[in-house]
């Protein structure tokens, strides 16, 4: 409870020492675990993380779900460890193809790329309907064998018919990833269309024009964000008004550097966030004549 408070008063520091008394005195619930783990990693802290999750396994058998988040702690301090603790979490006779998924992200990242195939393919033949089989799939394929891009386009060819057209997002995010971006937009503007109140699609869309240098082309979709319509989160909401703003504050006009201002002045009614204060930082540079004020804005 008192972890709780501290996080929404924005105190990092005595959230995890909260947070850690609460492991230390034997809460084992894998949400307690993994959000101590994730602060800890978050200040370059992964080794005590590390060393947390030892300590449990040593006082009594840890569950499944701790095993993967132990793994993943690992993954970077010990990858032997993270392998076995892996393996263990998921055994050879899994039939959940979101087990095999996790296991063959942790293979992939260990470099074991032909290890990570056999999982990946696990995983399509039990549930080739699922988009995030296929992400996944794809993601491992073009960062472990680059150098083979036909592995690649048979893999999308695969992953078109695995999923007939039905998870247009799916397939654009999957084109994205393999550098195909003239069909990854088409993707993506078919996802928008085909459900029109899907927020993930209209996000996607915005991040894949903001990524591609094109803020124009974002600009429709982080308003369509914004819009009562849609129905988004207030945490969405924020996003697309700080995506936008820097959106605008690239264009020459006084008028759009003045939406900038008015858009992260909505965000700061909501409490300033570390982000926002960037962003209105960047978009303030682009003014002449303002370099103190983004001094002070970044202290």
């Amino acid at each position: 409870a008192l972890a709780r408070i501290d996080e929404m008063e924005g105190n990092a520091e005595l959230t995890l020492e909260h947070l850690k008394q609460a492991v230390e005195l034997g809460d084992r619930q894998i949400d307690v675990v993994r959000r101590v783990a994730q602060l800890l990693d978050e200040k370059g802290r992964a080794k005590e993380a590390d060393d947390i999750l030892r300590r449990l396994e040593a006082q009594a058998p840890i569950s499944n779900d701790l095993q993967r988040l132990a793994a993943e702690v690992a993954l970077r301090l010990d990858v032997d460890r993270a392998l076995a603790l892996a393996q263990k979490a998921v055994g050879e006779n899994a039939k959940d193809y979101k087990e095999r998924v996790w296991l063959g992200r942790i293979l992939s990242a260990s470099g074991k790329a032909a290890e990570a195939d056999a999982e990946f393919e696990k995983a399509a033949a039990a549930a080739g309907n699922r988009p995030e089989v296929w992400v996944a799939f794809v993601q491992h394929t073009v960062r472990r064998r680059a150098a083979e891009p036909a592995v690649a386009d048979a893999l999308l060819k695969r992953a078109d018919a695995g999923l007939a057209g039905k998870e247009p997002l799916a397939l654009a995010q999957c084109y994205d990833i393999a550098g195909k971006r003239d069909e990854a937009e088409r993707r993506y503007l078919a996802a928008t269309k085909a459900n029109p109140g899907d927020a993930r699609a209209v996000r996607a869309a915005a991040t894949f024009y903001q990524q591609s240098g094109a803020p124009d082309k974002a600009e429709p979709f982080l308003r369509q964000l914004m819009s009562a319509e849609l129905k988004t989160g207030p945490e969405e909401v924020a996003w697309a008004r700080r995506n936008l703003a820097l959106a605008l504050g690239v264009k020459a006009e006084g008028a759009n550097f003045e939406e900038a201002i008015r858009l992260l002045d909505a965000n700061a009614a909501g409490g300033r966030q570390v982000d926002d204060l960037r962003t209105r930082a960047l978009v303030t540079s682009t003014r002449p004549g303002r370099r103190q004020e983004v001094i002070a804005l970044l202290e």
